[in-house]
């Protein structure tokens, strides 16, 4: 393999969880831009353009190339920005093995074009992720019941997957773009311009295949209020809006960029608003508990009578369970079961009530 020699201009591959300090990570964003305005968005992983500041050395740091960035412009969720100048002491540099480095192509050395471009034009990834994440103040603190890879919405659950799931299979021929959400104002946003904003035209199109992963919580409670802000021991981080969320997810969608986690849009809605629950409580051999819906309008109107109702109608779909897998029908009432709201997380809206129709109540 040849060396790196001083003031080569080549391709690092930069990952902005393992580069940066916690609290400050820098994603490359194509334009000033991006990383000002809300939502922000940017390649948090990936090849970029750099030069090599001091010869390689096969008898020094194991061989690591030190390299400066060439681009400009990298931004934190909070639209910081980093200092190209680094303080007035010149160019910051980092350390990179020689396996995250690669020269670029000849005939793209000699290409005329104007201005550096931040991707290069002579390479096509084997996969590009556009990953939604959570840009609140109020950051994620993955609960440790999760295990060593975290909360499905964490940086590190992302990065677990990363270094578990993909550089194993394909190696560094991968991206992610990453797209940070504070409210639901930036997730409608990206519903109205997602077609636009990550059209053909977007760098990431060009990789031979491309999908969206979502790592937020969709909730029914308006976000900040007192139930979000006890949710976990971070105030309900990642907790959004869930019209808002799917109404994005749908529109990315449609953008031709299909969504390969948590779920698609359409399954993900049905599984997070329980509603398979109810669905499904009559088929037979999948052996549902009974489940009932009861619509807010009766609670509101009457609770007495929503109590009664509802617990007459889960009688029925007992009886009706029983009925259709050919078994004795039960023997007296429902004495006891789960309340849980829509959207929820943690077990916050678990409710487990008894004594019939009053602990219902």
């Amino acid at each position: 393999m040849s060396m790196f020699r001083k003031g080569d201009e080549i391709y690092v591959f930069y990952r902005m969880g393992k580069r940066c300090r916690p609290e400050r990570k820098y994603m490359a964003v194509l334009d000033s831009r991006h990383g000002a305005y809300r939502p922000r968005t940017g390649m948090s992983e990936g090849w970029l353009p750099a030069r090599v500041t001091v010869d390689q050395d096969a008898s020094r740091r194991g061989g690591e190339v030190c390299v400066e960035y060439l681009w400009p412009h990298f931004y934190t969720m909070r639209g910081n920005l980093t200092d190209p100048d680094n303080g007035g002491e010149g160019p910051w540099t980092e350390w990179f093995q020689a396996d995250m480095c690669r020269k670029k192509d000849k005939d793209e050395a000699r290409l005329a074009c104007p201005g550096l471009r931040m991707v290069s034009l002579f390479y096509q990834p084997e996969l590009a992720i556009l990953a939604f994440r959570w840009g609140g103040m109020n950051e994620i603190i993955p609960p440790s019941q999760w295990g060593e890879t975290g909360s499905s919405v964490s940086d590190l659950f992302l990065e677990s997957f990363i270094d578990m799931a993909v550089i194993p299979k394909i190696g560094y021929n991968f991206e992610v773009w990453t797209v940070y959400i504070e409210a639901p104002s930036d997730l409608a946003k990206m519903a109205d311009m997602a077609h636009q904003v990550f059209g053909a035209q977007h760098p990431m199109r060009r990789a031979k295949k491309v999908c969206g992963m979502y790592f937020l919580y969709p909730t029914a409670f308006e976000e900040g209020c007192v139930p979000t802000m006890e949710t976990g021991e971070d105030h309900g981080a990642a907790l959004v809006d869930q019209k808002s969320l799917f109404r994005a997810m749908q529109a990315v969608e449609r953008a031709g960029i299909p969504t390969r986690f948590p779920h698609p849009s359409g399954f993900y809605e049905l599984l997070a608003s329980k509603r398979w629950c109810y669905y499904m409580a009559c088929v037979p051999h999948l052996r549902v508990p009974p489940t009932i819906a009861v619509p807010r309008m009766l609670i509101e109107q009457d609770i007495n009578q929503a109590a009664e109702w509802g617990l007459a109608t889960l009688e029925g779909v007992k009886r009706n369970q029983a009925v259709l897998r050919g078994e004795p029908l039960p023997k007296g009432g429902i004495t006891q079961g789960v309340a849980k709201l829509s959207f929820s997380w943690e077990a916050l809206d678990v409710k487990m009530w008894k004594d019939g129709k009053q602990g219902l109540k």
